[in-house]
């Protein structure tokens, strides 16, 4: 992305481009630069900060996405991460849930849900055929992988670990020939890039373990 854009460099992309997108799009761009590398997000703060002082943000799994954003570039105390897990988790299905997972898991405390709450309730919602899904029957990649992404921490639990091990049959499952994964029928590398996420979260190589190898591809090679 940053090849994309006039920016010479990671810093000057976040005071720019993304800090003029906040709150409208820079949010998992974001989150990921604050995990590989030591930059400033003071401009981009700034910024979110007045778009969310200006806009009724009307989704629970976005305003979820708003506080773990905080919670990525170190403002732990902003009031709006609070504010938030009270009247955002569990309201907008399961990836209000998963969202709300994350922020638990990330030391936040919520009146209404317990971790332990929230990880048995994601349970409650796994499908017969190993998946979880916003709607439906069957399960959804993507929507299973962002969930083993939250269960991750919790593999030690004999509950998580038995249904994160159903779920990865089913990622394994629905792997195509080629390595990667599709949604609604097109192949796309945003689930395959899940997919890779919660492997890694679970330390499963994905290069490497057979169940995530097909006809000699392995999801990067989908990708």
């Amino acid at each position: 992305s940053l090849h994309k854009t006039s920016a010479d460099s990671v810093q000057e992309w976040i005071d720019g481009e993304l800090t003029r997108d906040a709150g409208t799009g820079s949010e998992w761009y974001i989150i990921a630069l604050s995990k590989h590398g030591d930059y400033d997000f003071s401009n981009y703060n700034t910024a979110l900060n007045n778009y969310l002082s200006e806009n009724e943000v009307g989704s629970a799994s976005s305003r979820l996405k708003y506080a773990l954003t905080y919670i990525a570039i170190g403002d732990e105390t902003n009031p709006y991460i609070s504010k938030t897990l009270d009247d955002s988790i569990g309201k907008q299905g399961i990836m209000s849930l998963v969202f709300g997972l994350h922020l638990l898991n990330n030391g936040c405390k919520c009146d209404a849900y317990s971790v332990n709450g929230l990880v048995d309730e994601l349970l409650s919602l796994q499908l017969a055929d190993g998946g979880f899904s916003v709607m439906g029957e069957y399960g959804d990649v993507d929507v299973t992988a962002m969930t083993v992404q939250a269960l991750a921490v919790h593999y030690n639990n004999s509950a998580v670990k038995s249904a994160v091990d159903d779920a990865l049959d089913f990622l394994s499952a629905r792997q195509l020939e080629n390595g990667g994964y599709s949604a609604y029928g097109v192949t796309n590398p945003e689930s395959s890039a899940q997919v890779i996420i919660a492997l890694s979260s679970l330390g499963i190589d994905a290069c490497a373990d057979d169940r995530f190898i097909k006809n000699g591809n392995s999801v990067f090679d989908g990708m």
